[in-house]
């Protein structure tokens, strides 16, 4: 469980880490929370928690709504393979954490979801929507997406719909490829993959350090 000042991104209606006297999180969110609840949870599948709703800030993924080095972690469960760009977005993170401070991400494991179809994406791919300054996803996404698990269906329009999709698939071997860049290239210290074979997620952290391999 992370501690101290953070965020969780795109956590719905029902985030996963709560307040507490160690842990100041606020949960960053396209809408207001019950704009979300509004749209979203018309039958009530999603458990409502109007008693976190204080916490919701308006914002993105690439442009999150605090102060540069104001964070001890920054949190995202099966958000990081929605998002273009992973080199982009982890470098700005590394800017708003403070010395030591931590990402922390829960993603779907390629080969034990409906993604297994789907080729693992890679350094080529990321390099070049780095390069291109991409934020969000592209044609190109929609349609390699759209082909698996949406088949019959127009790429464009779904993407005009700005429908979410998985930009990214990852498992723990080219997860492992992009976060090694990370450390090398991004500025962060260390980053440890939590793997279980035939398992549907698997978990990995980011460290913010400096050079001496210590909190800066």
């Amino acid at each position: 469980m992370p501690k101290g000042v953070g965020v969780e991104i795109g956590p719905g209606p029902n985030p996963q880490i709560m307040p507490a006297a160690d842990v100041k999180v606020s949960y960053v969110e396209q809408m207001p929370p019950e704009e979300w609840n509004r749209l979203y949870n018309a039958r009530g599948k999603y458990p409502v928690r109007p008693e976190l709703w204080s916490h919701y800030i308006i914002g993105e993924a690439a442009n999150l709504p605090v102060e540069d080095g104001s964070l001890d972690f920054i949190f995202a469960s099966h958000v990081f393979e929605h998002l273009a760009n992973p080199f982009g977005h982890l470098q700005r993170w590394w800017a708003k954490l403070k010395p030591g401070g931590l990402v922390l991400c829960v993603v779907p494991d390629l080969g034990g979801t409906k993604d297994v179809q789907q080729v693992p994406s890679g350094m080529a791919e990321w390099l070049q929507e780095w390069r291109a300054d991409l934020w969000e996803p592209a044609l190109s996404h929609y349609r390699r997406h759209i082909a698996v698990a949406m088949p019959g269906h127009d790429p464009k329009v779904i993407m005009d719909q700005r429908r979410s999709i998985h930009a990214h698939y990852y498992d723990n071997r080219n997860m492992a490829e992009l976060l090694g860049f990370a450390v090398r290239e991004l500025r962060f210290g260390w980053y440890k993959i939590e793997h279980t074979p035939n398992h549907k997620d698997f978990h990995f952290l980011l460290a913010k350090e400096d050079h001496r391999g210590s909190a800066e």
